[in-house]
């Protein structure tokens, strides 16, 4: 052995897992070959399952990189999806290792975009496994990384529409992955879901639940259920999509399959939960306060009043019917048309008139509500207690936001109480608290949850429910209210610890009917007792502590709206609760209630219309609170929290109808009542205020107004005083600086006229001028039409019609002539066979004369009766081809000597028109040299009407003359009233100076002299202002006429431009008759070149025709030959033919 060991090579050493496993991935990365990357991933495969997280970590980017590489090789992708694959899958002895390196293989796969597009793109592969696979792995990454993987299959270039496209797939394996990969990526992803949507993916899904049997079908139906269920969950959009272009007919067909007879237990279990998938999908479209949960709940529209079967409303209530129905179905269906007809009042109406099954077997069924309360409030066991609050769940939302229905509902439940009915009723199960009642603690908690619905912010149902009274007042029983019997069978549930539930329901009712209701209060307290067996079940730790809590707010409540004139009034309710409850305890009870689970967690459980529904192994599952009264307790918990510390006092009294009367012991209508005053007493103050101000504002203004006035005055006085001063200054500069203004104005006034004078002369002679051109060429252009015979636009469309109608005529000629040259060229070949016939035969008659000679001769005979017969016809033929010919000949000469005459008569009429033309064109040249008339005529009384203005302005110059005159006058007249003012001045001056030198003179008569004198020289100044005022108002008429003469100037100028616009006007006048004129003479030539293209088409017409005629001469003369054909072939032609047919060609002549 030692010399074969040493002769022998040493075996290679073994090679440990991790070096096999990096060499077979460098050999994936840097093989060329096909095959040895494909081996390399097939040795990676067989290593997945021992040693995923090495193959993981050393292979996955060779992996992705082969999915690039060898996409082409369908072999190779299949190893490589199904490597991939085994790294995602996950391994029972290592659970926590294998999700750790899914989610590692994942994040690496997902942190490039082009690794998802990758796979995305292998979709498109027909392949069963590497589309299986591809799906597969996706559906791994979306069970890992949720949002990123959605996200980026949404940022793949059609990622969206390959995953619809293998949903499509007909392979029942790849659709079934599909389906499940489409529940992940769908799920909570709104973009997605739109997406999918728009891909028509519910037509898809609804079609394989059809294909699968519907609610019968396998897990298949399931999935596609949960994946309708993720497509529509939040997604008003997609809701809508389905309802407007899918509707709800698909889904009501769901509900109408019944259960087949036989089904395996699994079978059935499958059945239920496709039916609760279903119902689910249902339930998405009206999620209470949903976006579009009002316009959806009209997804039944008008087939719910006449129970149609698309209506899901009404399939859903017949299925929670059915006799066999799983008590978990018929719970989902009766909180599935909960939601549908929540505050919806014509659905509640309609589902009123629903008739289902009896439970009983009874025919003719029972009416739904009646079914409903049934449901309800008999016991069926604790599996059944999830079907007996959904029941009340959907009464609860028949009654929902509608009064009417609540009071007829209260009602209806009151007279069968009042009557005795055994039929379930809540008014009697929540006041005759019997044994049935007691062993059965949902029945007592629904009637009362009901009637907490039916009460709940509605004053006149909560009246009607406080009106019920038991006992017979007529048999000499004492009548007991609603509430005090609810707080009797409150007191015994409370001391003998009956289930909490029942305390739990009376508890909670009372709370909501007596919160802001003094009345129901006060009721209560009629009985004391009832006060003090709330106290004791609050101190009593044998009593649930839920019930104990809700005993507590119950206190609370009735010392709130409790009222000193309560028949247990408030200042002995206090102490009575201090003393025996005591505010520490009073408030620990109500602050553990608030924070026990069932209350704080309410919300987030997960049915809400089922709350907190955890079954116990043993017992009742642990349901004691409804939705309405979570609500009521939170809005209300730091009222009810803080009653007790509120004073007694201070009362607060509300009414039943909700009304409060008195708030913290002040009545408020004494205190609306004074504030109203207090509001009509600011009033007048305010009034009184503003009219003081008022006052004051305007005395202040009065005083001011009179303090200027008196300024004003002195100023105004003053004023009047140094204005006299300077009147008598300016007035004398004012005259004479008028004077010289006026003597320039009358100047420049003189040199325009004269200027103007000389350029109206200039231009009405080259007005005069031009007018007698203008003349010139209007008789000039009368002459050129004058010249002008006929208009031939009339005549030239006529010609073309009638040419056109020759033409036509022409056609139809020819089309004739060339029909009878084919009949005449098949006659021609039939002679020619005839010919070539007859030539065969003599040339067998040659033949055959030896030996038939009989049989020659009658053949010979037959022969010549047949070409006599051909012979014939062929005469006929062209007999009657001669007189068509002939016929037609003649209807062409008719139809030409028509044309000639209706070409006569239209010329005429085109000449006598032309002549009217002519004559109108006279006409017009008449007005227009009228119109040049009567423009010279305009101008003649333009000149005159100058020469009036020149006249006018001499005399206004001959005014100017005088009125100077008058001025001079007048200034002469001011000069010597001035100077007799002065001397008037001076004199009073001298007057008033010797007065005062005589005033120590005490001669009486000097005085009187002097007075004497003092008045002549006053009479004298007034004498003399007089006269100074006549001389300004004669200045001021003076000048106001030189205004008046330069306005008339300034008038006449602007009629003088008026006249040359005239003047202006009819020149443009005569021009435009200038280029009428020459437009008529244009007209005039084109007419005659009309008439001369008329002429010359009529002389193309008798051309054509004269060849028809020679056409018609070739035929006769072709027919001559025809019959000399004839003669030469040996037929007998005799003279007398020759001469008929001489006779018609003479009489066709």
């Amino acid at each position: 052995m030692s010399l074969l060991s040493t002769i022998l090579p040493a075996a290679p050493p073994k090679q440990d897992v991790t070096s096999t496993i990096q060499t077979l991935c460098l050999r994936l990365s840097t093989g060329t070959l096909l095959e040895d990357r494909r081996a390399a991933i097939q040795g990676l495969r067989s290593f997945t399952k021992t040693h995923k997280e090495l193959v993981a970590s050393e292979g996955l980017r060779p992996l992705i990189a082969t999915l690039k590489k060898d996409r082409e090789d369908v072999e190779t992708l299949n190893y490589a999806l199904e490597t991939l694959l085994g790294l995602w899958k996950q391994d029972e002895n290592n659970v926590e290792g294998s999700e750790d390196i899914a989610l590692w293989l994942t994040d690496e796969f997902t942190q490039k975009q082009e690794n998802i597009n990758l796979l995305v793109e292998l979709l498109e592969d027909i392949d069963f496994y590497v589309r299986r696979y591809t799906i597969e792995i996706l559906t791994a990454m979306t069970a890992n990384r949720p949002a990123r993987t959605q996200q980026c299959l949404l940022e793949a270039p059609m990622g969206m529409a390959q995953l619809v496209a293998a949903l499509k797939d007909q392979r029942d394996a790849i659709r079934d992955e599909a389906i499940l990969l489409i529940i992940h990526v769908a799920e909570g992803h709104t973009d997605n879901q739109k997406a999918l949507a728009a891909l028509e993916i519910f037509e898809t899904v609804f079609d394989i639940i059809d294909l699968e049997g519907g609610v019968d079908g396998g897990l298949v139906v399931q999935d596609c259920l949960q994946l309708l269920s993720n497509l529509l969950s939040s997604n008003f959009s997609n809701q809508s999509y389905v309802k407007n272009f899918i509707g709800f007919a698909l889904l009501a067909k769901l509900f109408i399959q019944p259960e087949p007879e036989g089904l395996r237990i699994d079978q059935k279990q499958q059945r239920d939960t496709n039916l609760l998938f279903a119902l689910r999908v249902v339930r998405h479209f009206v999620v209470p306060g949903g976006l579009g949960t009002v316009e959806n709940q009209d997804m039944d529209g008008e087939k719910v009043p006449v129970m149609g079967g698309d209506s899901v409303l009404f399939r859903v209530i017949m299925a929670a019917f059915l006799p066999k129905c799983d008590f978990m179905v018929k719970a989902e269906c009766l909180r599935a048309a909960a939601d549908i007809i929540d505050g919806n009042d014509p659905l509640q109406r309609s589902i009123a008139a629903i008739w289902v099954p009896a439970e009983d077997g009874a025919e003719g069924g029972v009416h739904v509500i009646d079914a409903l309360l049934n449901l309800a409030m008999v016991d069926q066991g604790d599996q059944a207690v999830d079907t007996r609050l959904a029941a009340c769940r959907c009464i609860e939302a028949y009654i929902s936001g509608n009064q009417p229905v609540r009071e007829h509902f209260l009602r209806h439940a009151i007279n069968l109480h009042s009557e005795g009915d055994e039929s379930p009723n809540i008014i009697t199960c929540i006041l005759h608290l019997d044994s049935e009642s007691r062993g059965d603690p949902y029945r007592v908690w629904i009637a009362n949850v009901i009637l907490i619905h039916l009460i709940y912010a509605d004053t006149k149902v909560k009246e009607l429910a406080a009106s019920i009274r038991e006992g017979d007042a007529e048999a000499g029983e004492e009548e007991i209210t609603a509430i005090q019997t609810i707080g009797a069978n409150l007191s015994v549930a409370l001391e003998h610890h009956y289930d909490p539930r029942i305390a739990i329901g009376y508890l909670m009712l009372l709370c909501v009917w007596f919160f802001e209701d003094s009345d129901a209060v006060d009721d209560f307290l009629n009985e004391a007792g009832f006060l003090h067996s709330l106290i004791n079940g609050v101190k009593d730790n044998n009593v649930d502590p839920i019930a104990q809590g809700l005993a507590a707010c119950l206190l609370g409540i009735i010392y709130e709206f409790s009222h000193n004139e309560s028949p247990l009034p408030r200042k002995t309710i206090h102490p009575l609760l201090s003393s025996q409850l005591g505010r520490d305890l009073y408030v620990s009870k109500i602050t553990k209630l608030r924070s026990h689970p069932m209350i704080r967690d309410f919300e987030v459980l997960k049915d809400q219309n089922v709350p907190e529904f955890h079954p116990r192994k043993h017992g009742l599952p642990e349901v004691y609170f409804d939705r309405t009264f979570i609500d009521f307790f939170k809005d209300s918990y730091s009222q009810i929290l803080k009653a007790m510390d509120k004073d007694p006092g201070l009362e607060t009294r509300v009414d039943s109808s909700g009304v409060t009367r008195i708030s913290n012991g002040v009545s408020l209508a004494l205190m609306d009542s004074l504030q109203a005053q207090v509001t009509t007493l600011n009033i007048s103050l305010s009034t009184s205020e503003s009219t003081r101000l008022q006052l004051e504002q305007q005395l202040a203004s009065l005083q001011h107004d009179l303090t200027r006035s008196r300024e004003t005055l002195k100023s105004t006085q003053s004023a009047h005083e140094n204005k006299l001063r300077e009147l008598a200054i300016q007035n004398s500069s004012n005259i004479a600086e008028t004077e010289r203004k006026y003597k320039s104005l009358l100047e420049d006034m003189r040199i325009r006229n004269q200027t103007a004078r000389e350029e109206l002369n200039r231009k009405v002679e080259e007005k005069s001028g031009e007018i007698n051109a203008l003349q010139k060429r209007i008789e000039e252009a009368m002459r050129t039409v004058k010249s002008a015979d006929n208009d031939r636009n009339n005549v030239r469309q006529q010609f073309e019609a009638k040419e056109r109608e020759l033409m036509n005529t022409r056609k139809e000629a020819e089309e004739t002539i060339k029909k009878w040259k084919g009949t005449v060229q098949e006659r021609d070949q039939h002679l020619m066979n005839l010919q070539r016939q007859f030539e065969e035969v003599r040339r067998v008659h040659a033949e055959m004369e030896k030996t038939a000679g009989v049989e020659l001769k009658e053949l010979e005979k037959r022969l010549r009766e047949t070409a006599q017969w051909e012979i014939d016809a062929l005469k006929a033929d062209i007999e009657s081809l001669k007189s068509q010919l002939a016929n037609q000949g003649k209807q062409h000469a008719e139809v030409l000597e028509g044309l000639k005459k209706e070409y006569d008569q239209k010329l005429v009429q085109a000449k006598a028109e032309a002549a009217k033309e002519a004559e109108a064109l006279k006409k017009r040249a008449e007005e227009a040299e009228k119109a040049a008339t009567a423009a010279e005529d305009t101008a003649v009384e333009a000149n005159q009407g100058l020469e009036e203005k020149i006249a006018a302005l001499e005399a206004a110059e001959t005014a100017q003359g005088e009125l100077s005159e008058k001025i001079a006058t007048a200034e002469k007249a001011r000069d010597e009233a001035l100077k007799k003012q002065k001397a008037a001045e001076a004199a009073t001056a001298d007057a008033e100076k010797r007065a005062k030198e005589s005033a120590s003179e005490s001669d009486a008569q000097k005085s009187e002299a002097h007075e004497k004198e003092l008045k002549y020289l006053r009479d004298q100044l007034v004498t003399a202002e007089k006269a100074h005022k006549g001389a300004e108002e004669k200045l001021a008429a003076s000048v106001a006429s030189a205004q008046a003469d330069t306005t008339a100037l300034d008038e006449l100028k602007e009629r003088l431009k008026a006249m040359e616009k005239a003047q202006k006007a009819a020149e443009a006048e005569r021009e435009k008759l200038k280029k009428d004129a020459l437009e008529t003479a244009e007209k005039t030539k084109k007419a005659e070149q009309a008439a001369k293209e008329a002429e010359e088409g009529l002389k193309a017409k008798e051309a054509e025709m004269e060849d028809l005629f020679m056409v018609l001469a070739d035929l006769e003369e072709k027919r001559k030959n025809d019959k000399k054909r004839l003669k030469d072939l040996g037929q007998d032609v005799s003279e007398e033919e020759d001469d008929d047919d001489e006779d018609g060609d003479d009489e066709d002549e």
